[in-house]
This record gives structure tokens, sequence and C-alpha cells, in this order.
């Protein structure tokens, strides 16, 4: 008897936010030589995981959500950037 296996994604994407951000971030948070490169984030209304890019498009603190990222619209605190999860590369990988 064959099983239908389906595979599901459970993902709203990837935002995007600077190296700056990323670095300002790393350090208030005690990373003392690193810097994320990613991180699982809550700004405002939105939620999500963020890539560090090289945008010049993008100002030194702004972030970029993509529409799905999206939970909450209206009068919501966009001046905190709440982290909940990094990742740090791996030298080994570098």
């Amino acid at each position: 008897m064959s099983k239908l296996i389906r595979s599901s994604t459970f993902t709203d994407g990837v935002g995007h936010f600077t190296q700056r951000l990323a670095h300002d971030c790393s350090a208030l948070l005690g990373f003392q030589h690193e810097s994320m490169s990613a991180a699982q984030i809550r700004a405002g209304g939105v939620k999500g995981v963020l890539g560090v890019v090289q945008d010049e498009s993008l100002q030194d603190t702004e972030i970029r959500g993509r529409p799905s990222m999206i939970k909450l619209r209206g009068q919501v605190n966009t001046n905190v950037l709440n982290v909940l999860k990094v990742r740090i590369p791996n030298p080994r990988c570098q």
C-alpha cells in the first residue's frame, strides 16, 4: 500500500535588513565579534525572518518585510525591533 506524502512549506518568506542594523543588534545582544546574518523578529505588526542584504535602497536602520509578514495593521509601534532568535555565520563556511 503506497502512502501519499505531502510536503508543506509554512513560511512568510524572508525580509531584509542591513549589515549595519544587524551589527547594531548583535552588539546590543552582547555578541562581541560576530554579527548576525539572519534574525527572527517582531516589529510593529510585522513578524518573521530577516536576512542581511547589501541593498543601497535600504536605509541603515530600515527593515523590508514581505507583504505576508504583516500580521497587524494600524496603530502599532514601529520604533521597536524585537529580536527573538538570531543566526551567526559559521566561520568554517566563510
